[in-house]
């Protein structure tokens, strides 16, 4: 909006030599400033009135897409209340005010004579101030523009990283809980049945999954043969030996919950490297075997593994200890996950929830795939994402419609000029280099204000996640060149033209 303002203070200000004999007449024959001041104001007025209506009626057509970056519907305007009519008449003013009031003072005060002869006073004056609002243009377009490219290289980055999971073809249900020895034993059947069928590949059934919605149950973990008071805080999960495989984690030694032989052992722990690390150990063998204890609990537990660092939650925490135990050690569980086939997922989809009523009646099949689970993760991301484009593209078209419009108003003013050197010699190219010049330094000193705010702003924002892309000149470099080919294009087609 702010953008827009200054367009149309500049366009009325560069296309103010036809208004001046029009105002030198009106003053000639009595009208006093107020009366000028009150014209333009009311000018300005009609215009934004009219952009207001204009936007009310495109407002249904674009509700959809805004409703789509919000992540929210938005209403009708039906819906809105009566008093909601004072909005826009509001807008309309405010607007208008900022729009009309510098160039309705600037022209009223112009002297008669002058305004007769077509002189605007203090013409340099007038062209840094507007120059000044072109650079503040350029600056806000350069902002967004460098914004909406970090902000996707991060979205991408965070889409893209090796979570030391494969969440593809990852199906999770919630489960009816009976926290005892016999809901697990039941849950264990129920889990070898769907494996038994041809569209699930493994499953497996834990109180907590890799969705973000919590990080996991916090528990503090010690070595048996030392003091509690070395303990260290651990992200606590319970599960079943079919975890590591549903989910196809990687292990940096031993076994997942298991036996050498490959049975489940109840007694057994698996830990991750970094909680393998915080406790002491120089490597991922050497904590094989070893005796650990929950503070609070009087079991002793044997680690049978050290799986790989993945990420339980966002990358916008760095990965922290966890420690595994079995279900059968804790009978804590919400959650079911499958891994299935890849092929037609509705046929697969339909087979599972026939399978599940079987086994589990009464209890609802509420499916979700892992993929969308974590794109919910970053869901304020990428509504920034969808924002940020679409400001780049207001931003740059609100740009290109002022530096066309300034350009216009420059050639017709320069057309005996532009004649004058075209007869001596001059080609295309040189004139258009001769207007370029006006925008050349613009373009720099609006670069020169935006990279520092962007890049404070941007590695700001950068900091909330653990695990980040770099703040490098590359974005930068690409949107100077960018903008500078635009106002190029821009420049050249209308000087071409004429």
């Amino acid at each position: 909006l702010l953008m827009t303002v200054i367009n149309y203070v500049n366009i009325f200000i560069g296309n103010s030599v036809s208004r001046l004999r029009e105002i030198g007449v009106r003053k000639v024959m009595g009208s006093s400033k107020k009366q000028l001041v009150g014209q333009f104001l009311t000018e300005s007025f009609v215009i934004v009135s009219i952009a207001v209506l204009l936007a009310l009626a495109l407002y249904p057509l674009l509700r959809p897409v805004f409703s789509n970056i919000l992540g929210k519907p938005l209403p009708l305007l039906s819906s809105f209340p009566g008093y909601f009519a004072l909005a826009p008449v509001t807008i309309a003013i405010i607007i208008s005010l900022l729009a009309g009031l510098y160039p309705a003072f600037v022209l009223s005060m112009q002297p008669s004579i002058d305004s007769l002869k077509g002189k605007l006073k203090t013409v340099k004056e007038k062209v840094v101030f507007r120059r000044s609002l072109i650079t503040l243009q350029f600056v806000i377009a350069i902002i967004v523009f460098t914004g909406a490219i970090v902000i996707g290289r991060q979205i991408s980055f965070s889409f893209n990283k090796n979570l030391g999971y494969d969440k593809e073809h990852i199906v999770t249900s919630d489960l009816p809980r009976d926290w005892s020895a016999k809901g697990v034993r039941h849950m264990e059947t129920v889990r070898d049945q769907f494996i038994a069928t041809p569209e699930v590949v493994d499953a497996t059934f834990a109180y907590e999954i890799m969705d973000g919605a919590s990080g996991g149950m916090s528990t503090e973990l010690y070595k048996a043969s030392q003091d509690v008071a070395s303990a260290i805080q651990t992200t606590g999960l319970q599960t079943d030996e079919h975890f590591a495989s549903t989910y196809k984690l990687q292990m940096a030694a031993g076994h997942f919950l298991t036996t050498p032989g490959g049975n489940f052992d109840s007694s057994a722990i698996v830990i991750n490297e970094t909680a393998s690390k915080a406790l002491g150990w120089k490597n991922a063998s050497e904590a094989i075997g070893q005796k650990v204890k929950y503070k609070g609990m009087d079991a002793v537990l044997t680690i049978s593994g050290v799986v790989k660092d993945f990420h339980f939650g966002s990358l916008h925490q760095a990965i922290s200890p966890i420690s595994i135990a079995h279900v059968r050690f804790s009978t804590f569980y919400r959650h079911m996950s499958f891994r299935v086939q890849p092929g037609n997922v509705a046929e697969t989809i339909a087979a599972m929830g026939k399978k599940w009523a079987e086994l589990l009646p009464g209890s609802p099949f509420s499916y979700r795939f892992m993929g969308e689970t974590l794109a919910k993760l970053y869901q304020s991301e990428l509504q920034m994402k969808k924002a940020a484009q679409v400001s780049t593209l207001l931003a740059l078209v609100i740009v290109v419609l002022g530096v066309l419009g300034i350009v216009s108003l420059s050639i017709a003013r320069r057309m005996k000029e532009i004649g004058i050197r075209k007869v001596l010699g001059a080609s295309v190219a040189q004139i258009i280099v001769l207007f370029m010049k006006e925008f050349g330094w613009v373009v720099v000193i609006a670069n020169l204000v935006a990279w520092p705010i962007a890049y404070i702003l941007l590695d700001n924002w950068l900091n909330n996640f653990a695990y980040r892309v770099p703040m490098n000149v590359s974005p930068f470099l690409l949107v100077t060149v960018a903008v500078a080919l635009l106002i190029a294009i821009v420049i050249a087609l209308q000087t071409i033209r004429k």
